[in-house]
């Protein structure tokens, strides 16, 4: 079984570097290693426009959204066992 290569910011660089030298993608992909066309084109559409500071205030703005999704989720579950508590110590008519 052929296992599919690992995504890593070093191999997306690798793939999405050469664009400007107008090779073919076909080309480009073989040399990187094997990167399939939808991995190429999800990179080209979600980096392809960036510079490096860019690219760091995204994945920075990612990490923390990130925190504060999991922040959500806790309050969420904090809200949930408040109004359990509350269900069951209310009187019952």
């Amino acid at each position: 079984m052929i296992l599919p290569p690992v995504e890593t910011k070093s191999h997306r660089n690798r793939c999405l570097a050469p664009l400007k030298l107008s090779h073919k993608i076909r080309d480009i992909l073989r040399i990187s290693g094997g990167t399939g066309d939808a991995s190429y084109y999800k990179w080209r559409k979600r980096y392809g426009g960036m510079g490096k500071s860019q690219l760091s205030e995204l994945k920075g703005l990612e990490k923390e959204n990130a925190q504060l999704k999991k922040i959500i989720a806790e309050l969420e579950l904090d809200k949930l066992i408040l109004k359990e508590s509350l269900d069951f110590l209310k009187p019952k008519v």
